[in-house]
């Protein structure tokens, strides 16, 4: 077993190294032509205190620096990457995309669009405060219970969505208040995503074409249609009411990931504490770490309007 781990130690390291200090300059020889000024790599601090390596591109006039991440790009088994065939594989398929996405890129340039045009490009994203302590402390952002909402800077690639998240530096470059941005930017994502709801066994359906056993099972998704993230919707103060409306009675809202929660009747025959537990195993077992919302279980109170979060304290008011 020590062998075999040193073995696998000794392969990441190999390619942790060719990634951080080879790939750059194979990367920037295949970039001729193009306004480069240089290229680097770093490793970028993800959701949940994952961390990527980030390939940046420093463009010439520009006061952004896109970024690529390798690790799409390797193998599964990456003890594969033997010989100088495979690098340059990876560093021709990684200048391709990048010169695909320059040519069509909606940069966002602060000083193309000017400042009128900022909070067009700014969206929100829910993530967990705890589990990204370490980036918070460099990301303006607002408190919801134990989550946080940042602000995120939309770049649009082909049709495809892309975030820069809105730390510090960024909000010098903005030169804007954070909360006037912040307003404009929840504004924006309930105008251009609906929100989906929806019993969980007609979704099962839709994707399986299979209707799943017992019919009925009560259990609700909420998510947004058209983008990732989708677990922001819990902040549709109309959607939740929504969903009170639909299930009739107080509901637990479960965070099944980043991308979607889940709703259900309190009075299922399940303890609130088992659905906690229930909640920590999913994101321990199933989810990828970057996916994992919370370990909490919330509950909507249709008097209050509000989400809290499960706690015996709540349990007790509850049962008077």
């Amino acid at each position: 077993m020590e062998k075999k781990l040193n073995k696998k130690n000794g392969c990441e390291s190999r390619v942790d190294t060719f990634i951080m200090e080879r790939l750059p300059g194979m990367v920037e020889e295949r970039l001729t032509g193009l306004p480069v000024k240089g290229i680097y790599a770093r490793k970028v601090l993800k959701n949940n205190g994952v961390r990527y390596r980030g390939i940046y591109v420093e463009l010439e006039q520009a006061d952004m620096t896109p970024c690529i991440y390798a690790d799409p790009y390797l193998p599964a088994d990456t003890s594969g990457l033997q010989n100088e065939e495979d690098w340059n594989s990876i560093a021709d398929r990684m200048a391709r995309d990048i010169c695909f996405a320059l040519s069509r890129a909606d940069s966002g340039i602060v000083k193309e669009i000017g400042q009128e045009g900022i909070p067009d490009h700014l969206e929100l994203e829910l993530i967990n405060k705890k589990k990204n302590a370490e980036l918070l402390k460099k990301v303006p952002h607002r408190n919801f219970l134990d989550l946080a909402i940042i602000l995120v800077w939309t770049v649009s690639v082909d049709g495809r969505r892309g975030v820069i998240k809105v730390n510090d530096e960024v909000m010098t470059l903005l030169e804007a208040d954070f909360d006037e941005l912040f307003e404009a930017a929840f504004e924006n994502v309930r105008r251009r995503y609906s929100v989906k709801i929806a019993p969980v066994d007609d979704v099962v359906e839709d994707l399986s074409g299979i209707r799943p056993m017992p019919v009925d099972s009560g259990l609700y998704l909420m998510t947004l249609e058209g983008r990732t993230g989708g677990g922001i919707a819990m902040l549709y103060p109309e959607m939740t009411r929504e969903l009170y409306e639909r299930i009739g009675e107080p509901y637990y809202l479960i965070p099944s990931s980043i991308h979607e929660v889940l709703a259900v009747s309190r009075s299922i025959e399940m303890e609130w504490r088992d659905v906690r537990n229930m909640i920590c195993e999913v994101n321990r077992e199933v989810l990828s770490p970057e996916d994992v919302l919370s370990d909490s279980l919330y509950i909507y109170d249709p008097e209050k309007g509000k989400i809290s979060l499960m706690t015996e304290k709540k349990e007790a008011e509850y049962q008077g």
